[in-house]
């Protein structure tokens, strides 16, 4: 991901013991450095398990999406020129195991989160579904699902 609009991509990633999220900025060929300090994501953000890139806000940035372990994703708005701006959204709903997708074909993207026995899709516009699995399905069987 591009976050300092200068045409290299830097990098983001889920560091695996402490479960934070961490930011690299690219300065050249295999030469990145740490620059989450200032980069607006929250010092308190350290039970992240997933991350991905959207377009969320349509502004034609791509934001950052966390899944975290206890709690709802957390939304990390990009501003250009700007930081990352943490927004916690009141219409997800807690789910290590998520992605995105335009589900209602309203043109903005939507995010469908899988917790056990159910998938919830929680609409760009603010409302929600939930499609309830038959049986007794766990996250990795709703990830199956997914992947048909």
């Amino acid at each position: 991901m591009d976050l300092d609009f200068t045409g290299k991509l830097d990098l983001v990633a889920v560091t695996p013991n402490t479960n934070a999220v961490r930011i690299y900025r690219q300065f050249g060929p295999l030469l990145f450095s740490d620059v989450t300090s200032t980069s607006g994501i929250p010092a308190s953000l350290s039970s992240a398990q997933t991350i991905m890139m959207e377009n969320w806000n349509r502004d034609g940035i791509m934001d950052l999406i966390v899944g975290r372990k206890e709690g709802l994703p957390l939304l990390l708005e990009k501003q250009r020129g700007g930081p990352l701006v943490p927004r916690e959204m009141t219409n997800w709903v807690a789910g290590s195991v998520f992605c995105t997708g335009d589900f209602d074909n309203d043109l903005r993207p939507d995010l469908a989160i899988a917790s056990d026995g159910k998938i919830t899709i929680c609409f760009n516009g603010g409302e929600r579904k939930e499609i309830v699995l038959p049986g007794k399905s766990d996250v990795h069987q709703i990830v199956a699902v997914l992947r048909q």
